[in-house]
């Protein structure tokens, strides 16, 4: 699911750029700079979805690492724990941002569409 959202999120994005954003920035000064902060916020989601999908491949890393190849105990568990908080603190911070970005477009473009 994770690699789905890789591959839409980054699409749909790019669209919005070269569909909506690139001519909303040409209506003022102001809408040019919530399209800059736009552009900028797609990078950083893009850049989490990213750091997700990867602390999840990790956590199944461990996760096979506990429950069949290797058995070591508390040190496997240790790593575990930590690749599924990694996992959960960037979920966090992927919703927050995805919140935030939604919530700044449908209060600056509320009048424009």
């Amino acid at each position: 699911r994770l690699r789905v959202l890789s591959q839409i999120v980054p699409e749909h994005f790019s669209r919005e750029e070269e569909e909506l954003l690139e001519v909303v920035e040409k209506v003022s000064p102001e809408l040019k700079d919530f399209c800059a902060e736009m552009k900028r916020q797609h990078q950083s989601i893009c850049s989490l979805l990213l750091d997700l999908r990867l602390a999840a491949e990790n956590l199944r890393e461990h996760n096979a690492a506990i429950f069949g190849r290797r058995a070591n105990g508390a040190a496997n568990r240790a790593e575990f724990e930590a690749a599924m908080t990694r996992v959960r603190d960037i979920g966090k911070s992927l919703a927050q941002e995805l919140t935030n970005h939604v919530q700044l477009e449908e209060d600056q473009l509320a009048g424009f569409l």
